[in-house]
């Protein structure tokens, strides 16, 4: 499904930015920067967040390439690396965003300078109130991988709009819709991978609710750079 350009793509955006900006809406309250140094070292080595905050890892040396990569291969998976290899690294002045969706303590070290002890933790705490709903997007490994958390309600399954900006056609990417699952009574998580992007590029997300006889409603926007 291609969603066009004009008055229907001005509908699109102007629903998401409602729900959006919606008070009902807690998405990333506070953003936290970490320094990647000169000295090979992570400035704060250790950062205290909470549920549904972000953290921007910013290359502050004058030279040297660095990333922020997780120890734990799930965290890794879910969007927490910068880059592996060469090409990916974070050069002087460049920067990573990575929202925190679940409480804990989140190890992680720069690829290449691990052997000097380049290495620091986000510790995670539990949010005072619910972060439902909740749609973010990563970009990492060639690849942007999506994630959202819903409640319950009276839905068929998702599908997954994207774009290159507020001012591009917004294009329908799952070739088969999402399927619900989960506990009817409580939250239920998703992950979606976009693998068919274009490095460097910035893509722009909506995620559409399917609600049979109800119609639809949306939930974003969530925006990564393809790495």
């Amino acid at each position: 499904m291609n969603w066009t350009t004009g008055s229907l793509l001005g509908s699109v955006v102007a629903a998401a930015l409602l729900f959006l900006l919606s008070p009902t809406l807690s998405l990333a309250q506070t953003t936290v920067e970490v320094q990647m140094t000169n000295g090979l070292t992570f400035s704060p080595s250790v950062v205290s967040v909470n549920v549904g905050d972000t953290v921007r890892w910013i290359n502050v040396s004058t030279s040297v390439p660095h990333t922020a990569t997780a120890f734990r291969r799930h965290a890794r998976e879910a969007g927490f690396n910068s880059g592996w290899g060469p090409r990916t690294w974070l050069r002087p002045g460049e920067f990573f965003d990575f929202t925190f969706t679940t409480p804990g303590q989140f190890p992680y070290f720069c690829v290449p300078h691990l052997v000097f002890g380049m290495q620091g933790t986000v510790i995670v705490n539990a949010a005072a109130t619910r972060t439902t709903p909740l749609f973010t997007a990563s970009g990492e490994g060639g690849r942007v991988v999506l994630w959202w958390r819903v409640g319950r309600g009276d839905r068929s399954g998702f599908h997954v709009l994207r774009s290159r900006g507020w001012g591009e056609e917004l294009v329908q990417i799952n070739d088969r819709l999402v399927s619900v699952h989960g506990d009817a009574s409580g939250d239920a998580e998703y992950t979606f991978t976009d693998e068919s992007i274009i490095p460097g590029t910035t893509y722009l997300y909506i995620l559409e609710e399917v609600r049979g006889q109800a119609g639809v409603s949306l939930m974003g926007p969530a925006v990564a750079v393809a790495r």
